[in-house]
């Protein structure tokens, strides 16, 4: 997580999957999109293969204390109930301190590899800088990459747990973050489909989006409204 603004610039604002994309079994791939709008955004090409996820302590790093310690296994229990993260002798991720005064990055998802056919991650470091306080929220951030959910740039989701900034208000996962989560891991992918207006064309034809209301993910693009005789349209109930 940074503590500088430019690295918003790294994110875009709306991520939209390819169709034929293979990054688990039960492909989001022509179905959803998502972003900043709906408050999650997802990485199809690096995530945690299911809704498991295991780590180790490098035991080599001698400024690994229990408080350090303590903020890792403190983060990872924020995600219990929506993705099990646990230590392990057998992990794909490594977790560490290092220390860089001045570099406004308070801790780092880092040096990950992923199979390429698949999008799941086999290896992943998390990295706290000791020039800079530590938080259970702020490791459940970074484990919140590991999943596979990148990070938010809009203030608008100062409010999440993926907003990128330290300045965001969010203690642990909310509603939107763990959407996102269940979603690239495959465990919300029967989506209950809704309406709601989207916007007007230039033209003057209403439209609207459909969405799913559980995720709050929506389909790439917009419908142009449907009228009853009441003049309001069948599906979002927007009036003509």
């Amino acid at each position: 997580m940074k503590k500088g603004i430019a690295f918003a610039l790294a994110v875009s604002l709306i991520l939209m999957l390819v169709p034929g994309s293979a990054a688990h079994s039960t492909k989001q791939s022509g179905i959803i999109s998502w972003g900043e709008s709906c408050g999650w955004d997802i990485d199809e090409n690096n995530h945690t293969d299911g809704s498991t996820l295991y780590y180790k302590f490098d035991n080599s790093d001698t400024n690994l204390t229990p408080t350090y310690k303590g903020y890792v296994t403190g983060g990872a229990a924020l995600w219990n109930g929506t993705v099990t993260i646990s230590e392990s002798i057998t992990p794909t991720g490594v977790v560490s301190t290092y220390n860089q005064p001045g570099s406004g990055t308070y801790a780092r998802f880092a040096e990950f590899t992923s199979n390429k056919t698949t999008g799941h991650l086999t290896t992943w470091k998390i990295q706290m800088n000791r020039a800079y306080p530590q938080s259970n929220a702020l490791l459940a951030h970074e484990f919140g990459h590991a999943i596979g959910l990148l990070d938010l740039t809009s203030f608008s989701n100062a409010d999440k747990l993926m907003y990128y900034h330290v300045t965001g208000s969010a203690t642990a996962p909310t509603t939107a973050d763990i959407n996102g989560a269940k979603v690239i891991t495959g465990s919300h992918t029967t989506h209950a489909w809704g309406y709601r207006y989207s916007m007007t064309l230039s033209i003057g034809l209403k439209c609207h989006q459909q969405y799913c209301t559980v995720c709050d993910g929506f389909v790439q693009g917009s419908s142009v409204c449907i009228y009853n005789a009441q003049n309001i349209c069948t599906l979002c109930g927007t009036p003509k």
